[in-house]
């Protein structure tokens, strides 16, 4: 690890080359904060594989204004963070969608500027007008995210012109047993080089979050199957896969069959049964048309899948890979 003062001598120079420049304000802002690094994010390979962290240079990230970015929270460093939260009412509807704006990425939920959603990776999202965004297309050559995934994550974001590849963003609110439930458009596929797009990639929930490292996950990969997985940690166990869209994926030539410009309906439900097992189904709206069908469910008795259930009241949450997307008609409903 280095210095706080070598740190603050990287970032400038960094940021220098990019043709960036901050007032003096900034930079004694900056000299202050702990470091915030952004992910090198652990991906899947195939089922029981453990996921790997790559390790990156810490970066002072100065609290400059990124347009459209409507806040300056400087993020802190950070390891993998058990969520400290909120209690929440007996119902939630479109939550999330109160606070208007763009809000940065951070390094711990504390320091998130938005009071019901800590982004940890995928540089910054937009909430307007009932939607939820990633960051859509290229950053510009001389925005500062652009500069700090070329350093902390090359190969996942194209060189940081796509930080949006690894996006996940974590609600601030606990939840045990619920309904979570969205649309998703996927706006653009970004065919990147990296190693770690695969036919796992998608776009899912997240479901009693615990932390990084221990959580269930369900929702659509690219290759076109509805899966419902287990993260123990740091291990993925698949617990159910079923196809929805059929077809033929392709690494190269037929790389996503999730289909584009067009609102899934994705609708996860997990609750515990009566003997300490836990239910999770998981539900698709292809056509956007309230007809909700189940496509993937199992049931966690604690007897496979890397161990005992994941019984905590923790954290819900959206992942995206490798794409540009929004997300409608977010919901939870504590059951």
């Amino acid at each position: 690890m280095y210095k706080k003062s070598k740190q603050r001598v990287s970032i400038i120079v960094m940021l220098a080359m990019v043709g960036l420049s901050f007032a003096p304000f900034a930079m004694a802002q900056a000299a202050q904060n702990n470091n915030h690094q952004p992910r090198k994010d652990v991906h899947e390979k195939h089922q029981h594989r453990k996921e790997t962290v790559g390790t990156t240079t810490p970066i002072v990230v100065p609290p400059v204004t990124i347009p459209p970015v409507a806040t300056t929270t400087v993020p802190v460093a950070t390891t993998t963070v058990p969520i400290a939260t909120s209690t929440v009412p007996a119902t939630s509807s479109s939550y999330g969608m109160s606070q208007t704006g763009t809000f940065q990425e951070t390094g711990s939920p504390s320091e998130s500027s938005n009071s019901s959603w800590w982004l940890n990776s995928g540089a910054y999202f937009t909430v307007a007008n009932g939607a939820i965004s990633t960051v859509q297309g290229s950053l510009a050559a001389n925005n500062p995210w652009r500069a700090i995934y070329a350093s902390a994550n090359p190969e996942d974001t194209d060189n940081g012109a796509h930080p949006q590849n690894i996006f996940r963003l974590v609600t601030t609110s606990a939840w045990k047993n619920v309904s979570q439930q969205a649309y998703f458009t996927v706006n653009a596929y970004n065919a990147s080089a990296s190693s770690n797009r695969d036919g796992y990639n998608g776009f899912l929930f997240f479901n009693r979050y615990v932390d990084s490292q221990n959580l269930y996950y369900t929702g659509l990969r690219v290759d076109g199957t509805a899966v419902i997985k287990k993260k123990i940690n740091g291990t993925y166990f698949t617990m159910d896969q079923q196809t929805v869209y059929p077809g033929t994926y392709n690494h190269d030539t037929n790389p996503n069959l999730i289909p584009t410009h067009t609102q899934i309906g994705l609708k996860s439900v997990i609750t515990d049964t009566a003997n300490g097992s836990v239910s999770i189904k998981l539900y698709v709206d292809k056509n956007h048309d309230g007809n909700w069908t189940l496509a993937a469910s199992a049931i966690d008795d604690g007897s496979q899948y890397g161990g005992p259930a994941i019984t905590a009241q923790a954290p819900a949450g959206i992942r995206t890979d490798f794409m540009d997307a929004t997300f409608t008609g977010y919901t939870l409903t504590q059951l």
